[in-house]
């Protein structure tokens, strides 16, 4: 499977590592690291803004090692396909973001109901 790999293919692979210099990434019987200056066009304050464990990422082989240890870029992804990624990032941040608020107001809402379920039996 390795063999299969050359530079200039695009990838799907799972990121399983995040380090201050870069994200490592395992696709089926090999891996590899994209270097953060391969992550995004300009500074990048944390990796995680941009990707994070477990997270299934499209990636531009740009290097290949003789071990067959690749070195990937997220940046030099087709622009139709950094799209569809960065589609996908939102899509994420904005059920995080639902998930924080449902997350604060559900003891709340719960106790309420509690409470009313309590006053419907009192009567």
């Amino acid at each position: 499977m390795v063999n299969e790999v050359k530079v200039g293919d695009v990838i799907k692979a799972t990121i399983t590592e995040i380090r201050p210099y870069g994200a490592f990434f395992k696709m089926e019987k090999t891996s590899g690291l994209i270097h953060i200056s391969e992550l995004d066009d300009g500074y990048i304050p944390d990796i995680h803004t941009i990707i994070d464990v477990g997270d299934s990422a499209t990636i531009k082989v740009i290097g290949l090692e003789a071990n067959g240890f690749l070195h990937g870029s997220l940046k030099q992804v087709p622009s139709e396909e950094r799209e569809i990624i960065h589609n996908i990032q939102e899509e994420k941040e904005r059920k995080e973001k639902d998930f924080r608020v449902l997350k604060n107001r559900l003891p709340k809402w719960i106790d309420e109901k509690l409470k009313e379920i309590e006053k419907n039996e009192q009567h």
